[in-house]
């Protein structure tokens, strides 16, 4: 997937906002691929949050997770576990058949133009990535 155009997208995250193409286009986005019952996956969120923390004042990066789960499932889930990213619920199929993720959690990285720089399982590696992205 590297180097290939994103896929097409739209989906809602938890609070009702839209994110598609056109609305991350001109945005570094940060992916993350997860489900509640990934052990791996909520196991790592506090660095993810941490990072969120680092650059929530740049306006040209975002931060999106795809889940698995229903809207419900996951609202409970955030209640006790926090996660910074926007969560996009039901994404498992675009997730799988769109992005061809079969291990969890896997990150992207997709630049300013909607290339996919970067697909990685390892989160430290996610960030080594992202920050060189960030400096260019």
């Amino acid at each position: 997937m590297e180097g290939t155009k994103m896929s097409v997208f739209e989906f809602k995250d938890l609070k009702g906002n839209l994110y598609n193409n056109e609305s991350v286009k001109g945005k570094v986005v940060v992916l993350k691929c997860w489900f509640i019952n990934c052990l791996s996956c909520v196991q790592e969120m506090p660095e993810p949050n941490e990072f969120v923390e680092k650059y929530k004042s740049k306006n040209d990066i975002l931060f999106i997770s795809l889940a698995f789960d229903s809207k419900e499932k996951l609202d409970s889930f955030l209640l006790t576990h926090k996660f910074s990213y926007a969560v996009l619920p039901v994404t498992q199929s675009f997730m799988e058949d769109s992005l061809k993720v079969s291990g969890y959690p896997t990150h992207f990285i997709i630049d300013k133009r909607g290339i996919i720089r970067k697909v990685v399982t390892d989160y430290h590696e996610m960030i080594t990535t992202l920050n060189n992205e960030l400096s260019n």
